[in-house]
């Protein structure tokens, strides 16, 4: 999934395209236990164990593309302000490294 593609479509094709995907563990534990997870109505195997965890996979990504967009927008408005003299080079820095954090991070999804 391109980091510049639109939010809708990070979100609307995820699930199709990691049908297989399994997130970690904790993510999954945080999120319900297994009690509210069996209880939702449809205790189908591939439901709990393939929908459900793919629907978090999507949202996962999408909120870490979401994240990498703005870590980047603001990079980009740092290095305007570091060009007109308002910021330091150190906070330019600092923008940069969050930038880089992001990026890496949506990568890894």
């Amino acid at each position: 999934m391109s980091s510049e593609a639109p939010v809708k479509n990070t979100f609307n094709k995820k699930v199709s395209s990691d049908a297989m995907r399994v997130i970690p563990n904790r993510v999954l534990n945080n999120a319900l236990s297994s009690k509210a997870i069996s209880g939702t109505g449809n205790p189908d195997w591939a439901v709990q164990y393939l929908g459900f965890i793919n629907w978090l996979s999507s949202v996962e990504g999408t909120l870490k593309q979401q994240d990498y967009q703005l870590k980047k927008l603001d990079y980009k408005l740092a290095k305007k302000d570091y060009e007109n003299n308002e910021i330091t080079k150190e906070v330019l820095a600092k923008k940069a490294a969050k930038y880089r954090q992001a990026k890496e991070e949506f990568q890894r999804v």
